[in-house]
């Protein structure tokens, strides 16, 4: 079975004067599968998604994804990488203000060839397949062109982060506590509706949350302080 994500002996901290925050000998996901990343605040979450999308390097250990080695690659080969293959759905949702709802959704096909390709592979322009997402999503979509992002509730915002991370059929999908704006009942439709589309595309999803109560949905549980030494006395020094 092939496999998304493979790192072993993965070592991190942010400035080598500072203790280290990572320390996880090896982790594994299989292509396709939905894991589910469980910590407190504080644990490295987020460190790690870093990490998987090439945002950060280790400073020890092989990091590769999809088959490649982003600890090898240079800045901008791994930017490229990440473009084509990797849609994030952040807790912040790190959408545009002064663009569109649509042109939010779009932006991963003004970057990525190959992104721009795929969305076009259904027989679609790029916008009508941002619609599509955003309609699958929940929202509202006949007038979408004109408002802008901030024009919509936090929800609503969380739902167009949603739809443009998965515009353009990413293999790989990281989510950062993509729930965490929403209450219960929209958490777990908003799940489903992420589920359903990984599926379809044959996408691998890694989310990551503090909330366990959405863990049993998932192919896979990894407790991020089991597999992280950092804290333990048993991290590298230098």
């Amino acid at each position: 079975m092939s496999l998304a994500v493979d790192l072993s002996g993965i070592v991190y901290r942010w400035r080598k004067a500072l203790p280290v925050v990572l320390d996880i000998p090896e982790i594994s996901v299989t292509v396709g599968e939905k894991l589910f990343v469980r910590g407190p605040s504080g644990s490295g979450k987020t460190t790690l998604l870093n990490l998987l999308g090439g945002v950060a390097i280790p400073e020890q250990g092989e990091l590769k994804i999809l088959g490649e080695r982003l600890d090898l690659m240079p800045a901008r080969s791994r930017d490229s990488f990440r473009a084509d293959h990797i849609g994030f759905i952040f807790q912040q949702f790190n959408l545009i203000p002064y663009l569109s709802v649509i042109d939010n959704v779009l932006l991963p096909c003004r970057f990525s060839l190959r992104r721009l390709s795929k969305a076009k592979s259904r027989g679609r322009e790029p916008e009508a397949e941002a619609r599509r997402l955003l309609r699958r999503m929940g929202l509202p979509v006949e007038n979408l062109t004109g408002p802008l992002v901030t024009d919509l509730s936090v929800g609503q915002q969380q739902m167009v982060a949603a739809a443009r991370a998965l515009i353009g059929g990413p293999d790989l999908i990281i989510a950062d506590e993509p729930t965490s704006s929403l209450d219960e009942n929209a958490r777990y439709a908003f799940l489903n509706l992420l589920f359903l589309e990984a599926e379809e595309a044959g996408q691998t999803l890694i989310f990551v949350s503090h909330d366990g109560r959405l863990a049993e949905a998932f192919d896979r549980i990894v407790d991020l302080p089991d597999i992280n030494r950092a804290g333990r006395g048993k991290s590298p020094k230098c």
